[in-house]
């Protein structure tokens, strides 16, 4: 957010944050052929373009006793197998949440498949962890309860094991390749 906001600046965009819109007159309405807006303090405020960002909100399941599972994982390791930008949201709101993420991706970066904004989210925390070129090849654990997770470098063809009680995935396939084969 800051960067935008600094980027803005330096093209002479004048901001309002926070502050609070109570009506839009369209352009086309307006005799100059400038938005008028309407602040919540009656201030008007003409332009010839208006950025909305309201943010975002993540649905959630209607569910009585969801409040009771959430948060399971506060203060744990997880992982995330994915590679795109949903994963990359994912990733980030996961890095508010617990101790350590590690993002699993089968591909050699984050850079072909992910928005730049959301790869230097990314990089710049410090309790996320990239593992490229790897793929899940097994899930360890007793009685249905994740224990650790085994992944395989794609390069090395070397197996690490992480203690993860948590995995998520998101538009991923989930494959043992060659050479990869789970060493017990």
């Amino acid at each position: 957010m800051a960067r935008a906001y600094h980027q803005a600046h330096k093209f002479g965009v004048d901001t309002a944050i926070p502050d609070q819109v109570d009506s839009l007159q369209d352009q086309a309405a307006a005799e100059d052929g400038r938005f008028l807006l309407t602040l919540a303090n009656q201030e008007q405020v003409r332009t010839r373009s208006v950025v909305i960002a309201s943010g975002a909100r993540y649905r959630r399941l209607d569910l009585d006793n969801l409040a009771s599972f959430e948060g399971s994982c506060t203060g744990q390791e997880v992982a995330l197998v994915g590679g795109g930008n949903s994963a990359g949201q994912a990733v980030v709101y996961l890095s508010n949440q617990v101790a350590k993420v590690w993002l699993i991706v089968r591909g050699p970066g984050l850079e072909e498949t992910m928005s730049s904004h959301l790869v230097e989210r990314i990089t710049a925390r410090p309790n996320i962890e990239i593992l490229t070129e790897a793929t899940v090849t097994a899930l360890d654990g007793q009685d249905g309860i994740l224990e650790e997770i085994r992944c395989c470098s794609h390069r090395s063809g070397d197996e690490r094991k992480l203690s993860i009680r948590h995995l998520f995935y998101s538009s991923a396939q989930i494959r043992i390749p060659t050479g990869c084969l789970s060493r017990a």
